[in-house]
């Protein structure tokens, strides 16, 4: 029999890694997602024997497992696709969003690719639209997992763009970031806008989500 503190057979879909955006067919727009976290996860869940589906981005180390389902893109109009037929399809309990997602991308991507010659470039940006609000609008029972990233150490400034996030999102729950040169610190923010957890690694506070997700009924 299986402990009441369990996810075995529970169906989780994961988005991790980095999302990029075309410039040209030879450039793109990225950030430095490694998709450790997403990784950490898939592990930590695979223990848990739950049911997990892992949307990867162009990680440089990816990640597989016979039981995992792995679906791969690139791009973020191959997410954008991924993400609203998975939910579409099948049932999920759980659904972290933990890619890190470009926020702009060209307004109109060059079809050829731009000369290396030119004095200057300047690229016209657009905000690309916000995935994880499409996540409860397809399902609105599935629990949500959002990621809010942050360079400057100001926690009262986090948890305020947290609150902003769930607002917006309707998150379940939150793993707020502080990423600096010197350290990292995460916080685990429910949609009360309280603190349950905090770590000082990815793998502290991604074993620390994973509780708190066992914790649910």
């Amino acid at each position: 029999m299986e402990s009441d503190r369990s996810l075995a057979n529970k169906k989780i879909l994961i988005t991790c890694g980095p999302v990029w955006t075309r410039i040209d067919p030879v450039r793109v727009i990225s950030n430095i997602s490694s998709g450790e976290m997403g990784h950490t996860l898939c592990r930590l869940l695979l223990a848990q024997r739950a049911k997990v589906t892992l949307l990867q981005g162009p990680t440089t180390h990816g990640f597989q497992h016979s039981k995992i389902t792995l679906r791969t893109f690139t791009y973020f109009e191959e997410l954008s696709a991924l993400l609203s037929q998975e939910l579409r399809r099948h049932h999920y309990d759980i659904v972290i969003h933990a890619a890190a997602v470009s926020d702009y991308q060209l307004k109109k991507a060059s079809g050829q690719k731009i000369s290396s010659e030119l004095s200057c470039l300047r690229l016209n940006l657009v905000p690309t639209p916000k995935l994880i609000t499409r996540i409860k609008k397809i399902n609105p029972k599935v629990f949500l997992v959002g990621f809010k990233l942050q360079t400057c150490n100001d926690a009262t400034l986090l948890f305020k763009n947290t609150k902003k996030l769930i607002a917006k999102t309707s998150c379940d729950m939150v793993v707020a970031n502080i990423l600096t040169n010197k350290n990292y610190k995460a916080f685990l923010i429910n949609k009360d806008n309280k603190l349950m957890a905090s770590a000082n690694s990815r793998k502290k506070i991604a074993e620390k989500l994973i509780n708190a997700l066992k914790d649910l009924r």
